[in-house]
């Protein structure tokens, strides 16, 4: 069907028509004007150059495959080399706490990282450890490897910064003045590079006596020597009888203190009984078991009620 042209005729009332001229009739007549384009064409214009500049070639997408294997493998190195750091400051933690733990502290050099890396604001890192170290005498071999054992969990104790360590046997302590001199003969072989050599006590719990006024004096006088000199660890060496007999025998001296009218009934309090069982031994935050079964050996009862097992 052949498209109508656009009338282009105009009617008046009075019945006399005038054709209208057309925008192309126009231009025709005025070269000089330029047409006016739309918006919209223009937009549309502009934009299809635009896509059409800005569409990569087959060439450069080309190029971009090729490269993405080269990505890939360089992304998969450093993940490679940053788990091997990993791994390697893993494995040299794994050593320390593992492989040389028989041997720790190997040099000064090794206690001066571990105090720089437990700090002091440690909340958890005890100032008393508590061990349960079981020794049979029936030997000089065993008693010299107890003694062994006991001169490392001094190193041990001396390189964290503990203050006191309290060691449980199941038999009398003896030989004292010997592990004493091995203690000190093995931190002044290990600090002898070292300005200062750390102070060691080693002692055993003194007899309970019958007479509380004699208890407070030891205790002043232990405390005063306390006091004119420090000690870096204090070493306490624990038998049976400072279990359960020890308790008791407060028990009874307290008990005769009050029939003799040395102390009033109502001066025995719970902080009272406190500070008079804990004057010789503080009540230790951590305990260590070396043995197969949990058992305790008459370890004084008193002081482990909120200790950590």
């Amino acid at each position: 069907m052949p498209s109508q042209e656009p009338d282009t005729t105009l009617r008046n009332r009075s019945g006399l028509s005038k054709t209208l001229r057309t925008p192309a009739d126009l231009a025709a007549d005025h070269p000089e004007i330029e047409p006016v384009v739309s918006s919209s064409t223009a937009s549309g214009s502009t934009h299809k150059g635009v896509s059409s500049s800005a569409s990569p070639s087959v060439a450069s997408r080309i190029f971009h495959i090729l490269l993405k294997p080269f990505y890939f493998i360089l992304f998969a190195l450093l993940h490679i080399l940053h788990e091997l750091a990993i791994s390697l400051r893993s494995m040299k933690t794994y050593a320390q706490v593992f492989v040389m733990a028989h041997k720790f502290p190997t040099s000064p050099g090794v206690v001066r990282v571990l105090k720089k890396d437990l700090g002091t604001d440690l909340t958890k890192k005890p100032n008393h450890l508590a061990v349960i170290l079981p020794a049979a005498s029936t030997s000089d071999e065993e008693e010299e490897e107890w003694h062994s054992r006991v001169s490392q969990l001094a190193q041990w104790s001396v390189a964290s910064g503990i203050k006191c360590l309290s060691v449980m046997r199941t038999d009398d302590p003896e030989f004292l003045e010997l592990l004493k001199e091995r203690i000190d003969y093995e931190l002044k072989e290990f600090y002898k590079e070292e300005k200062v050599i750390p102070e060691v006590r080693v002692r055993a719990l003194r007899p309970v006596e019958n007479s509380l006024d004699f208890t407070a004096s030891k205790e002043s006088k232990v405390s005063s020597a306390q006091q004119a000199r420090p000690y870096d660890l204090d070493v306490v060496i624990l038998a049976e009888a400072d279990g359960h007999d020890r308790l008791a025998a407060n028990v009874r001296a307290l008990g005769e203190a009050a029939l003799h009218k040395e102390i009033q009934s109502e001066d025995i309090t719970m902080d009272f009984l406190d500070r008079q069982l804990s004057s010789e031994l503080s009540e230790p935050e951590l305990l260590i078991v070396f043995k197969d079964d949990l058992d305790l050996s008459s370890y004084p009862p008193w002081h482990i009620r909120l200790t950590e097992i």
